[in-house]
């Protein structure tokens, strides 16, 4: 597990303990390396404002784990906790707020083929009631960063798999979520693709966000170099102008 933190004052923003881990997986033997072991017995705690990779827990499992992390099925009182939410002790009403304020990719939450890929990036912004003109400078915002500007008026029945999967990492992000949990977001990438995710990654941590990426190389997700200081700027200087 690495983590690429920021400079923000340090608060937790998931907690998922390591008695949960070692239970929900006694049976999976497929995650029995030593650094697997070692995370089921330690748990999991992503700072805010931290870039969490965490690559030693099977594909299994990780699936098994988004649907807790999600709201989709309760954990034991005191097991898992996200953005101060104990999930083994939240409402229905509460499970809706948490949701608005993450972006998430896999879990079950997949693209709508009926629309394009605007219009896809474009529904986190709607269930928060977004204007349209804030809903529209972040889409471009996002297009551009995740270089998808040619394709927002393509139906998403019309992508490719690896088109299909840049265009979930952007919607999970439209909305600007104060937590993003990414399930495998480098998968089936090419060098291109996965070199633009990863830094725009990197910029992100600047600005105080929080990601927790399952099932990734973490070396991907090293620490940014000088060079990125600028860029880091004028992606904040867009963030600024949208809202």
């Amino acid at each position: 597990m690495q983590a690429l933190e920021t400079d923000s004052e340090t608060q937790v923003a998931v907690e998922i303990s390591g008695e949960f881990l070692s239970d929900m997986y006694s049976g999976d033997e497929s995650a029995g390396t030593d650094e697997s072991k070692a995370v089921r017995q330690d748990g999991i705690s992503v700072a805010s404002g931290a870039l969490t990779t965490v690559n030693s827990l099977s594909s299994r499992a990780v699936a098994g784990l988004l649907r807790y992390l999600t709201g989709q099925r309760r954990p034991p009182v005191g097991a898992v906790s996200v953005l101060g939410f104990d999930l083994g002790d939240i409402s229905k009403r509460e499970i809706l707020r948490l949701r608005r304020r993450i972006g998430i990719v896999g879990g079950g939450y997949d693209l709508i083929a009926e629309l394009n890929v605007s219009q896809n990036l474009a529904l986190p912004c709607m269930i928060r009631r977004l204007g349209k003109r804030q809903t529209q400078m972040r889409i471009e915002r996002i297009s551009e960063a995740l270089q998808l500007g040619d394709l927002l008026a393509e139906p998403v029945a019309h992508l490719g798999a690896i088109e299909r999967r840049v265009t979930l990492i952007a919607r999970a992000l439209t909305h600007d979520p104060e937590l993003m949990i990414l399930e495998a977001p480098l998968s089936g990438l090419d060098a291109n693709w996965s070199g633009v995710i990863v830094e725009h990654f990197k910029r992100l941590a600047v600005t105080g966000s929080t990601a927790l990426l399952f099932h990734e190389y973490t070396g991907a997700f090293s620490k940014k170099s000088q060079s990125m200081k600028s860029q880091d700027k004028n992606s904040q200087d867009k963030k600024s102008q949208d809202n």
